[in-house]
């Protein structure tokens, strides 16, 4: 078959900042037998970069019109029809994530983005996601060692460490170059607002209070310091200082790569006279950044991408590709967004346990199960493992979606066809963990290929997200 084309969207509504861009990626078919079509994803290449736009909000909400009106403006420069854009997504991180109105405002963007655009959020896909488009996640297999990605945001740090091209572990510290912002004005420089973490890290300032730029440099060199310091399990200093677990102290680091805003600051001379120019934080952490991780024995390494590392992951790098062994029984049923995925462990998971399931993530909605390995691959281990899952089926009107670690999913799914579950949909070759969310689209290739992403989708106060 003839390579195919996806224009695929990434948008990244950050604390600070919102970015575009708009992508090639290249399939190509890897079969090397006559049979069903295996696309891989040749080669990806940035069409269109945005501009920084600064995150707009109103009232506590972020501006739904005014970003609206940013994508817009921006199909337009890039000369590119939204009917155009088959992939992609529309990720919400940092302090942006937790507007009321941030949910209803990534599904609107995705919806109007194009085709299969997808709305995301959460710091740790986040944290993965900026570790791929800054290169960090492709250094780690090249060098066969393990690389740490630290983006840092307006709001938060994410942190990823990849080893050998491979997600080992994800942190989220709430700290970020607008944990201090600043009012200036010709007779000088104030503090307009902190965060209730950096009141508790940054004891000697306060909002309201003048500062200069050897205070800012202190802070900023402050916040530098937790940062290395959560890369080698050091301990929170304070309540809230982790979104999520911490890096366990024995993860060993090879290097490590910064991107986002601050990153393009990293590894620059201190300028006094820039300190106070960007309004926040974010230059005086970035410049203090590498001595602190040198103290700790750690070595910094420039990243391919900075400020766009995130959104070129989200644009670029999160799409997947189902394909070969996949049962689909009607096309029709899709695209499908928002399943939650539930690992079943072919050994141990029994009928009552996937009733259990169904009742507690999708009583009303789809529902995926993430198959593990089988030891041996016979048309009795199938059966065992179909019937285990039917008998645990209510009778109900939405798609259940198999995952399969090994190339299964064709037989599996055509058993459980068989046996009588309705509107099955099975995949191999897809990457995915207990707690995450799939979105599939529609078929390519002949109806042999799959496009699949793998996400997050949990925004302030959220435990998950139903369909």
């Amino acid at each position: 078959m003839a390579d195919r084309t996806l224009i695929s969207v990434g948008v990244d509504v950050g604390t600070a900042t919102t970015k575009i861009i708009l992508s090639r990626l290249v399939l190509q078919d890897a079969s090397v037998i006559p049979g069903p079509s295996r696309l891989r994803i040749a080669s990806r290449s940035v069409l269109y970069r945005g501009r920084l736009h600064e995150t707009p909000t109103a009232g506590g909400h972020l501006d739904e019109a005014r970003l609206n009106a940013y994508l817009e403006n921006a199909y337009a420069e890039a000369a590119i029809d939204r009917r155009m854009v088959e992939s992609g997504g529309v990720i919400i991180t940092g302090e942006a994530a937790q507007k009321e109105n941030a949910r209803r405002l990534a599904m609107s963007l995705a919806n109007q983005a194009g085709s299969f655009v997808v709305a995301t959020a959460g710091p740790h896909l986040e944290a993965i996601l900026a570790a791929r488009g800054s290169g960090a996640a492709a250094r780690s297999a090249m060098i066969g060692g393990n690389v740490a990605s630290v983006d840092i945001g307006g709001g938060t740090t994410n942190i990823a460490i990849f080893g050998q091209g491979k997600v080992i572990e994800t942190a989220c510290v709430n700290l970020g170059g607008r944990a201090v912002t600043l009012d200036i004005d010709p007779s000088g420089c104030s503090i307009a607002r902190m965060t209730p973490l950096s009141r508790l890290v940054l004891p000697a300032l306060s909002p309201g209070q003048s500062v200069d730029g050897a205070s800012l440099r202190l802070a900023g060199e402050r916040i530098a310091d937790l940062l290395a310091g959560a890369l080698v399990g050091e301990p929170a200093p304070a309540a809230g200082f982790y979104d999520g677990p911490a890096l366990p102290r024995s993860t060993r680091i090879d290097e490590v790569w910064v991107s986002g805003g601050v990153g393009a600051f990293v590894g620059e001379r201190f300028d006094p006279s820039a300190v106070m120019r960007f309004g926040d934080l974010g230059p005086a952490i970035g410049w203090a950044l590498v001595p602190a991780l040198q103290r700790r024995g750690l070595r910094w390494v420039p990243a391919q991408e900075t400020t766009y590392a995130t959104v070129i992951g989200v644009g670029v790098h999160s799409l997947q590709l189902s394909g070969g062994t996949i049962h689909l029984a009607d096309p029709t049923v899709l695209p499908l967004t928002n399943i939650p995925v539930v690992s079943f462990d072919p050994h141990g998971s029994s009928t009552e346990w996937v009733r259990k399931q169904i009742a507690r993530y999708a009583a009303d909605g789809p529902f995926a199960l993430h198959i593990g390995r089988l030891p041996e691959v016979t048309f009795a281990a199938l059966n065992s493992l179909a019937d285990r899952i039917q008998s645990g089926l209510p009778e109900r009107a939405h798609p259940l979606v198999i995952v399969a670690e090994q190339d299964i999913a064709a037989a599996l799914g055509l058993i459980l066809q068989t046996a009588g579950v309705r509107q099955v949909i099975a995949l191999d070759e897809v990457a995915v963990s207990e707690g995450s969310y799939l979105d599939i689209g529609r078929p390519l290739a002949r109806d042999s290929v799959l496009p699949v992403v793998v996400k997050t989708l949990v925004f302030a106060g959220e435990e998950g997200v139903s369909s």
